[in-house]
């Protein structure tokens, strides 16, 4: 876990390469980034020497974009989805064992029963990504758990106690943080700002283009 902090960092911090060729990586790297290396990955500073010496050639030749969310999000876009990950946020619920106080199950018996459904995320720094969502059921008393609530009866909807999701549900398969939503309240009751033109500029701000043709970014219902 240590060298994969130590790359994906070393590869952000030296994409400031002003002091030295860009074709192949430096001997040493300059104290400033073996302090902060040090300080991130909890190394003392030989360590950060041997890890650059054995690493180097490869963090200076990774993408800028290396260790990023987008970078991330598009190797889940463009691999993981053939084996069934789409992507690097997944929405499950807060919680791997029944809670329903009336269920004869014990409490520490795991929900296996897993239902898994595609579904588009509104973030407020990426803009809407592809995801999944999960929904684990109880095969004995059949509540359903959903990311941010559970359903009783198949019909009566109940929030987990104690527990504040920073992702609510806001349409089928729609989610949205709650950064985002609040955001959508400031303008609307601060800005004056209609939910159509907060839309629109949300639209302008993210490119949906890719989004559209999965049919489910379109409508809350």
């Amino acid at each position: 876990m240590m060298l994969v902090a130590f790359f994906l960092l070393a590869a952000q911090v030296t994409q400031e390469r002003s002091t030295a060729p860009t074709d192949r990586a430096p001997d040493l790297l300059p104290d400033y980034m073996v302090a902060f290396l040090g300080s991130a990955c909890d190394m003392q500073a030989e360590d950060v020497h041997s890890c650059w010496e054995g690493l180097g050639e490869e963090v200076w030749g990774a993408d800028a974009s290396t260790g990023t969310f987008q970078w991330s999000q598009q190797l889940y876009s463009t691999i993981g989805h053939a084996h069934g990950l789409a992507s690097s946020r997944p929405l499950w619920p807060p919680v791997s064992s029944c809670i329903n106080p009336q269920c004869t199950a014990l409490s520490t018996q795991r929900l296996h029963h897993v239902e898994p459904q595609e579904a588009i995320l509104y973030t407020l720094s990426d803009g809407p990504i592809t995801t999944m969502s999960f929904r684990l059921r109880c095969r004995v008393c059949s509540v359903s758990y959903h990311h941010d609530y559970y359903v009783k009866n198949s019909s009566t909807r109940y929030y987990y106690n104690g527990h504040f999701s920073d992702v609510l549900q806001i349409g089928k398969h729609q989610f949205a943080e709650v950064g985002l939503i609040k955001l959508w309240t400031y303008n609307m009751n601060i800005a004056w700002m209609s939910a159509s033109n907060f839309a629109n500029t949300y639209t302008l701000s993210h490119d949906f283009s890719k989004y559209h043709a999965s049919g489910i970014v379109a409508g809350a219902g």
